[in-house]
C-alpha cells in the first residue's frame, strides 16, 4: 500500500476466535465458543504537520451468535 499525495487507503481483515461465558439460570455458567471474522477499509488524509484525518469502517461478524432481548407486552 502506498500514499497518493496526501491520501492513503486503508484495508484490513482478519479471523478470530471468541470464547464467551455468561451466568446461567441457576444451572451454572453457560459457555460458548464462536469463530469470528472482520473486514474493513477507509482512507487517511494528511491535513498538516503530524496531523492525519481518518475515516474507516469495520464489519465484525460473530457466526452463530444471537442476542436475546426481553420482549415488551402491551395490553
Amino acid at each position: 500500500m502506498g500514499y497518493w499525495g496526501r491520501f492513503q487507503p486503508i484495508y484490513r481483515g482478519g479471523l478470530g476466535f471468541a470464547s464467551l461465558t455468561q451466568p446461567g439460570n441457576g444451572t451454572g455458567n453457560l459457555h460458548s465458543t464462536y469463530d469470528t471474522w472482520f473486514l474493513g477499509g477507509g482512507a487517511e488524509y494528511h491535513t498538516w504537520g503530524h496531523w492525519w484525518t481518518r475515516v474507516d469502517y469495520t464489519y465484525d461478524a460473530l457466526m452463530g451468535f444471537t442476542v436475546v432481548s426481553p420482549t415488551r407486552i402491551t395490553p
